[in-house]
C-alpha cells in the first residue's frame, strides 16, 4: 500500500512455467512484519517433483589416450599394429560373404584394439587437494574465522578488517593453486 496515496501496488509475483501452474497450490500476502511496512511477504505453496539424475544405460566405453600418437614412436607402433591386426582379417574382409556392417564392425574392433595395445586408455587423475593439505586448510580458516570476528566487534577498526581481507586471498590462492595445477 502507498503510504500517501493508500492505494494498493501489485510488486510481488511467483514465476513458474505454464506447464506448471496447475503444482502451485496456494499463493498468499502475509502479514505480522515485526515492524511497520509497507510491503508484504508473497508466500507460495508449490508441489515439485525432482527428477533423479539421468544414467547412461549400458557399458560405459573406455577414452583412448590419442594424444600419445604425438609421439613418433607411439604413431609408429600404432602403425605396425594396425598394419598386422588388418592383414590377418584380409580374408575375412575380402569374402562377399559378409555385409557392409560387418566388414565395418570388424575394421572398427581392429582399429580400437589396435589403438588400446599401442596408446592406452586415459586415466581420470582427479586430485582430492583438500584431503593432502586439509591441517593447513584448517588453520587457515580458523585464522580467517577469528579475525572475522573481529571485524565484527569493531567494524571501525581498519587493521582488523585488512587482515581478514588479507586471510581470505591467501585462501583463495591457496585452492586456486591446489585446483589449476
Amino acid at each position: 500500500m502507498h503510504p500517501r496515496s493508500k492505494h494498493w501496488h501489485l510488486i510481488g509475483y511467483v514465476i513458474v512455467r505454464r506447464s506448471d501452474i496447475s503444482d502451485v497450490h496456494i499463493t498468499r500476502a502475509m502479514r505480522g512484519a515485526g515492524c511497520w511496512t509497507d510491503r508484504r511477504l508473497i508466500m507460495a505453496k508449490v508441489h515439485m517433483q525432482v527428477r533423479s539424475p539421468l544414467r547412461l544405460q549400458g557399458p560405459r566405453r573406455r577414452r583412448l589416450h590419442c594424444t600419445r600418437l604425438e609421439n613418433p614412436d607411439a604413431r609408429n607402433a600404432f602403425r605396425c599394429s594396425l598394419a598386422e591386426k588388418l592383414w590377418g582379417m584380409e580374408l575375412s574382409l575380402s569374402s562377399p560373404e559378409n555385409t557392409m556392417d560387418q566388414k565395418w564392425n570388424s575394421i572398427s574392433a581392429a582399429l580400437h584394439e589396435a589403438a588400446a595395445q599401442t596408446v592406452g586408455y586415459k586415466s581420470k587423475n582427479h586430485q582430492d587437494w583438500f584431503d593432502e593439505n586439509s591441517e593447513t586448510i584448517h588453520d587457515l580458516l580458523k585464522d580467517m574465522h577469528r579475525a572475522h570476528r573481529a571485524t565484527l566487534k569493531s567494524p571501525s577498526s581498519s587493521s582488523t578488517r585488512q587482515q581478514w581481507q588479507r586471510i581470505r586471498r591467501k585462501i583463495g590462492r591457496f585452492s586456486h593453486q591446489r585446483t589449476h595445477r
